[in-house]
């Protein structure tokens, strides 16, 4: 079950969350919990908040190829 919850915001402010509601299917209570659900945990480590922040470098086609020359030539 979910808790009420009462803001007071600017009217020009709450027509465009209502606009923006609309065009995401959604409510403008919606689009406030979407947002905090994002937000980092303040009781959280700055690790868990870093987790996923970076991806790594995809590998090219030819990784493979390159990765069994440089064996062959300095792992023998």
């Amino acid at each position: 079950m979910k808790t009420r919850a009462t803001l007071s915001i600017d009217p020009q402010l709450h027509a465009r969350a209502k606009r923006l509601a609309k065009l995401r299917r959604t409510t403008v209570s919606g689009l406030f919990e979407s947002y905090l659900a994002q937000q980092p945990d303040p009781d959280g480590s700055l690790v868990d908040e870093l987790i996923g922040s970076a991806a790594l470098k995809s590998e090219s086609p030819d990784s493979d190829a390159k990765r069994k020359y440089l064996k062959s030539k300095y792992l023998r």
